[in-house]
């Protein structure tokens, strides 16, 4: 179980976000809604352990912070960051080496074909495409087993089938017990994950909302516009 208390990061625009409290349980797919500036990626570059400059605390399967072992969480940036010599195959051990994830060169290439990278598995990655590259990032998420995967914006930069690629995996992740926090503009795309949805407004928590009671769409006119 992923919970926050109190957590809180402002800048000195008064932009960031909390202080926020709230539980997400294991294996459930929690969406987090809200209009530039809102705090979406504030908040997940705290529970990315990215940024360690905010109040309060948060805890993830009892463990706090840094207590939490990195390979534990799988992040998905908004803009993500890969290194342009590396192909795919040597940039998702590179990653899972740098986050203590156990793998092989096998595993690293079975993980990377789920993610339909077969084809372009070693070249490098600064003659891939964009969506392609996008499709790197996505299977570095999900390396290993993690207990907590947050995903700002996956949907930008891909293609219908990494999208039902993605939506299947969210699926599979949240059978095996997986907690996911999910950021997206896209809201069709929620409505079909999502198990609950965090409207932000301001940094603060505007609704928690159950989208069996309604579309994210309807709920989001009704707080935004």
């Amino acid at each position: 179980m992923l919970e926050l208390k109190g957590v809180e990061r402002r800048f000195a625009s008064g932009k960031g976000i909390g202080p926020v409290s709230f539980c997400v349980r294991q294996g459930e797919v929690c969406s987090v809604v809200g209009p530039n500036g809102a705090g979406k990626s504030t908040l997940f570059g705290i529970l990315s352990m990215v940024s360690e400059e905010f109040t309060g605390s948060w805890s993830l399967d009892g463990r706090v912070g840094r207590q939490i072992p990195r390979g534990a969480i799988g992040y998905l940036p908004e803009s993500t960051f890969l290194i342009s010599s590396f192909t795919p195959r040597q940039f998702c051990s590179f990653d899972a080496s740098m986050r203590g994830v156990p793998h092989t060169a096998a595993s690293i290439e079975e993980h990377l074909e789920t993610f339909a990278c077969k084809d372009f598995i070693d070249v490098p990655l600064g003659e891939l495409s964009q969506g392609m590259a996008k499709r790197v990032a996505l299977a570095c998420a999900f390396l290993g087993e993690p207990r907590l995967v947050l995903l700002d914006e996956p949907l930008n930069a891909i293609d219908i089938q990494t999208t039902l690629i993605l939506k299947d995996r969210i699926v599979s992740e949240s059978e095996r017990g997986c907690t996911l926090l999910i950021s997206s503009h896209i809201l069709d795309f929620l409505d079909e994950v999502s198990d609950r949805m965090l409207f932000l407004r301001e940094g603060d928590i505007a609704d928690d909302f159950d989208p069996r009671d309604g579309g994210a769409e309807g709920r989001y006119r009704e707080l935004f516009l």
